[in-house]
């Protein structure tokens, strides 16, 4: 039995301190708050929506009161989401005994307006800032009271990635210097890409080269590689030729904006040693027999086409058309003749 007894003694020690350290000691809790025993401190909600001020209330054991329209128009509080928080009383910081003075005595008053009210009507429109180059956690962070928690705060990646807390923000909706009228959305990249259109860089001249964006100097995230052509039928797929770009060369890239490369494929079939006349290599247009070269622009016509000693041609290869209109004159799909 002594056993039993000293055994039971310990559990109950045990049970007791740990109790006590859930519990916490109310002169320590009035300490760290620096109001009485019995009492909390007004959270400071000013800037907050309602409804997320109603949260942060309760947490403290604290009630929402009076909502006074801060224009002056009497209007009713619907939709909490909707109205934001300009004013209260007490003000934070302010010690609240809890029992004093019952339920209303825990009740906190508000100031508040929409967060579309304009300030010529009395109320306090929140205008979006330049987020520009900034990291998407501290820019959220600075959005967060802006907000409310139904609209929030949304990212979008213009090259398909997710968003991380050190991506640079390029673009916001609403943009900097309009009102903040509900959610905000940050077009956000990666510090990668930021740093690369930090430069200014233009588009390079790609027209007739392999396709190959490591080449380039390019992130490849930016690119969008668009084959426009088929080889004809039977040929193997060969080197994609590049045949030009969005934005053309010489052009300025823009950070979020994609970079689009328009190719041609060089089959197998088609490739012979040294060069064409365009200097491209064998990027012949697969419509065309013989080698057609692919136009660096437009089209071609049969006078330039002669001047390379390219004549009667056949037109129509593969059911492809004669997209160069080389066989207008009699449709017999042969084109340029001498």
């Amino acid at each position: 039995m002594a056993g039993k007894r000293a055994l039971v003694g310990i559990v109950a020690v045990i049970v007791a301190v740990a109790t006590a350290g859930c519990a916490g000691d109310p002169a320590d809790q009035a300490e760290a708050t620096g109001c009485a025993t019995n009492a909390v401190a007004v959270p400071d909600v000013v800037g907050r929506s309602v409804a997320d001020a109603y949260s942060v209330v309760t947490d403290a054991k604290l009630a929402l009161g009076d909502l006074t329209d801060a224009t002056g128009q009497g209007r009713h509080i619907i939709d909490r989401h909707n109205w934001r928080i300009v004013a209260q009383n007490p003000a934070a910081g302010s010690c609240v005994d809890l029992y004093a003075h019952g339920y209303a005595g825990r009740q906190l008053n508000f100031s508040v307006v929409k967060y579309s009210d304009p300030v010529a009507s009395g109320g306090t429109q929140l205008i979006m800032p330049s987020y520009l180059g900034k990291d998407l956690k501290s820019a959220r962070a600075e959005i967060t009271l802006m907000v409310s928690s139904k609209n929030g705060i949304k990212t979008t990646d213009p090259y398909d990635r997710y968003a991380s807390d050190t991506d640079r923000v390029v673009t916001t909706a609403p943009a900097a210097g309009e009102p903040v009228l509900g959610g905000v959305t940050l077009t956000v990249v990666n510090p990668q890409v930021w740093d690369f259109f930090e430069a200014n860089p233009t588009m390079p001249h790609l027209a007739g080269k392999k396709w190959d964006y490591s080449a380039t100097g390019l992130p490849a995230i930016v690119f969008t590689e668009v084959t426009e052509r088929t080889p004809p039928s039977g040929y193997y797929w060969g080197d994609h030729i590049v045949t030009h770009t969005d934005p053309a060369a010489g052009q300025p890239l823009v950070v979020g904006n994609k970079v689009t490369v328009f190719t041609d494929v060089k089959s197998a079939g088609s490739q012979s040693s040294g060069s064409d006349s365009t200097g491209s290599g064998s990027n012949c247009h697969p419509a065309y027999s013989p080698c057609v070269p692919v136009a660096p622009t437009g089209d071609w016509d049969c006078a330039e086409l002669k001047a390379k000693g390219i004549h009667d041609i056949r037109v129509n290869v593969g059911g492809r058309g004669d997209p160069y209109r080389l066989d207008t004159d009699d449709a017999d799909s042969i084109g340029c003749e001498l």
